[in-house]
């Protein structure tokens, strides 16, 4: 499975929601299997149960809602909002006229739900599913909506925004000229923290919208801004020198202080978190996680949870512990004090986590494989899972598996057509169409590695196949194929021809266990343009190959 959810916290309304794209890919049902769940040696947390119980088709937004009463509520493809009690039974599920439906976000004293819609509304369902009300914007909405401690709730639009009282009645709100849609948070004091892009600036705005403070910032925002009880807010930064960045200024717009991590944050930022009793945790890449004092900005602990695990994508805190999901499809649970890694979970999918959530009772509920998850103490609920998939059996097993995946994400993300294509073999480039494209697995070049040039030899071809039309012909005669394609669609291409056609891509390394790799996938239309990236790839448990 190829997951291309890597824009998974970027809700961008541009004269539509972009649902689809934001979605968590599909989920495959385990009810045929009855492997024992295994329960960890502390019983601290296990996979107690899932939803829903048969694959819907549907898929889920990637965060749920959890209500005081440990009930749960996300949204799927279709905008339905669903109700989730304990042990995955639905209490109701709601869908107004509208075609999708943003995430909910549960109000503060936990009885209405609020969420946007494709047609720039805002809906308040309450949580026993009956609607309040619904408030048309008549203008593209940007943002998430956001509640304030009082109940009020705040929207972004294109020409400014909105705050909408609990009853319903809306007044124009002067959301600040280029601010985020994404990069703002609101405070214990109903403040609103605005970041503005391109500005390297934070403007902070009372409950009425009137400006307090506009701030500037120390280099600019990488993520954030996460806002303390005291109204301090943190956020992250980035410089060659220093790396990765923690600030934190106070309402005031004072520095004080900083910290330079020297490191790297993963490709889906540095997620921040604040408690309430003064500390600040961030997550970077190779699975590091970082907790700092909020007063001093002193590192308290620094813990390396397992460079498999990826980037640490988002982090949730309990009152003991603080949860991460990380990019490697990995839950992790520190110590809050100590930082000693006391608890993990290998998911079963091919597919990035969700955002992980914290009940009352201290369970995890997090939004994976098109399923919501539950993860529990209770000895009582315990999930009976899939078997596992076998590791490859030897390096020439695994070769196959990553070149049957390489095909397909070229095929379907770099040229853009179907994997649903039809195999051959012959010579290929006979009667190649005009729009045919070439693919190519290549050895890794002898030398030093330079990861600035393309690590393949292309000259040593190991298998070449031309794409057209949806078929894809294994070519017999691979240096030809080559030399042939070069000679009519890149050396001396006519008008009509597609430029970009040339793709390759080779196995740069595979691990002991045969369950990640490290592989290379170029494109070019000739020898003054092309583009190359370096993927690390993952099995799965289910044995599925992923980025």
């Amino acid at each position: 499975m190829i997951d291309r959810n890597l824009g998974r916290a970027c809700f961008c309304f541009l004269g539509t929601l972009s649902l689809i794209g934001c979605l968590t890919a599909s989920c495959s049902q385990v009810s045929d299997y009855s492997e024992p769940v295994t329960v960890t040696p502390d019983g601290l947390l296990h996979l107690g149960w899932t939803w829903p119980k048969e694959d819907t088709g549907l898929l889920l937004w990637w965060t749920v809602a959890v209500g005081p009463d440990d009930v749960f509520y996300l949204t799927d493809s279709e905008g339905t909002l669903h109700c989730i009690a304990a042990a995955g039974e639905e209490r109701w599920h709601y869908h107004g006229d509208y075609e999708f439906a943003s995430p909910p976000v549960i109000g503060g004293d936990g009885t209405v739900l609020y969420f946007v819609t494709s047609d720039d509304e805002l809906y308040a369902v309450g949580t026993d599913g009956q609607l309040k009300w619904v408030f048309e914007a008549n203008q593209v909405v940007r943002s998430m909506p956001v509640v304030a401690p009082d109940g009020t709730v705040y929207v972004q639009t294109e020409t400014g925004g909105y705050r909408i009282f609990p009853d319903g009645v809306a007044e124009p709100f002067p959301w600040p000229e280029w601010a985020s849609p994404t990069d703002f948070a609101i405070g214990g004091q109903g403040y609103l923290y605005v970041s503005l892009i391109g500005a390297d600036g934070v403007q902070i705005l009372n409950p009425e919208g009137q400006l307090f403070k506009h701030c500037e910032l120390q280099d600019f925002l990488y993520s954030g801004p996460v806002i303390g009880t005291d109204g301090t807010f943190f956020y992250t930064s980035y410089t060659p020198e220093d790396g990765i960045i923690i600030i934190a200024q106070d309402m005031e717009c004072s520095v004080l202080w900083r910290y330079p991590t020297g490191e790297e944050c993963g490709e889906m930022g540095c997620p921040l978190v604040a408690s309430e009793d003064g500390a600040v945790y961030v997550g970077q890449q190779y699975g590091r996680i970082l907790a700092l004092d909020a007063s001093t900005g002193h590192m308290t602990w620094q813990q390396d949870t397992d460079s498999a695990a990826g980037d640490i994508l988002d982090l949730a805190l309990g009152d003991d512990f603080v949860f991460a999901a990380s990019s490697g499809a990995e839950l992790l649970a520190l110590d809050r004090e100590t930082g000693e890694r006391v608890w993990s979970d290998l998911m079963y999918e091919a597919n990035l986590p969700g955002s992980p959530q914290i009940t009352s009772k201290g369970e995890l509920a997090i939004v994976h494989g098109d399923c919501l998850q539950v993860y529990t103490a209770d000895e009582t609920l315990a999930y009976q899972g899939p078997t596992p998939v076998p590791p490859p059996v030897d390096t020439a097993q695994a070769e196959k598996e990553i070149t049957s995946f390489l095909l397909d994400f070229v095929i379907e993300y770099e040229i853009g057509g179907t994997i649903d294509y039809i195999q051959s073999s012959g010579q290929a480039w006979v009667d190649a169409p005009p729009d045919a494209n070439i693919i190519v697995w290549a050895p890794v070049r002898e030398g030093p590695d330079d990861e600035y040039f393309a690590p393949l030899d292309t000259d040593r071809p190991i298998r070449v196949w031309w794409y057209a039309d949806g078929n894809l012909t294994e070519t017999e005669d691979k240096l030809k194929s080559i030399e042939e394609y070069q000679q009519r669609y890149m050396n001396a291409p006519s008008s009509d021809i597609w430029a970009w056609g040339f793709y390759d891509f080779g196995i740069l390394s595979i691990t002991e266990s045969r369950q990640e790799a490290e592989v290379y996938v170029g494109a070019s239309c000739g020898p003054l343009c092309g583009h190359g990236y370096r993927y690390t790839l993952r099995r799965s448990l289910g044995g599925d190959w992923w980025i």
